[in-house]
């Protein structure tokens, strides 16, 4: 016989002890199994209903996605006049150093901020990478009459924002040996903290023989 808690079982154990009217003993069985189902229908749903809240909310976070728009792409060449200062020149032997500039507008259609870590450019020739510091234009300031800024090493977007930067590359001597006869490739690299293929890069330009395609 099944039982419930409270006054229905013992209503139930009552008549089936003094063998009286088995048809309301049968009916007391029906309804504790019938309580029965639907606490175990109940407890199911919840479990059901908990289980789907976590799946739309793991979905509507996946919603959106960040895009990477480069623009305003230029390059120049310094060379040292012999005076103590450096001109701007086309690439050559003789040049010193070089900077790379260009405008990077990201947007975040997701419902949830997005993080970028380990951001450099690379510089891809003759299927080697050479790995450059990002820094930002905006944050020119002079110190002992020495030009500094600051380097770009995590991007943080909120959700449903738009983030526009000025940024630039410095290229050294050994740099601009290595791309004067070549045909380079110009990558913008980070780690994403969210999706399954962390590692990420987004094309920026190209240089033939150290001019933009």
């Amino acid at each position: 016989m099944l039982v419930v808690n409270g006054k229905l079982s013992t209503v139930c154990l009552i008549f089936g002890r003094s063998n009286k009217n088995k048809f309301l003993v049968l009916g007391c069985n029906l309804i504790a199994v019938r309580y029965t189902l639907i606490n175990m229908c109940n407890s199911y749903t919840n479990i059901i209903g908990s289980l789907v809240g976590v799946f739309v909310g793991w979905l509507l976070s996946r919603i959106g996605r960040v895009r990477y728009f480069f623009s305003n792409c230029s390059i120049k060449y310094f060379e040292n006049d012999n005076a103590g200062s450096y001109i701007i020149n086309e690439l050559n032997e003789n040049s010193d150093y070089g900077k790379f500039f260009f405008n990077l507008d990201i947007s975040n259609t997701s419902l949830n901020k997005r993080l970028l870590r380990e951001i450099y450019c690379s510089i891809e020739v003759d299927k080697k990478i050479i790995l450059k510091d990002i820094y930002d234009l905006d944050t020119y300031r002079e110190v002992a009459k020495q030009e500094q800024y600051d380097q770009m090493k995590i991007l943080s977007i909120a959700s449903q924002d738009i983030i526009k930067i000025k940024l630039f590359v410095n290229l050294s001597k050994d740099d601009l040996a290595k791309i004067i006869d070549a045909n380079a490739k110009i990558y913008f690299r980070f780690r994403k903290l969210w999706g399954l293929k962390r590692k990420k890069r987004k094309y920026i330009s190209s240089l033939l023989k150290g001019k933009l395609k």
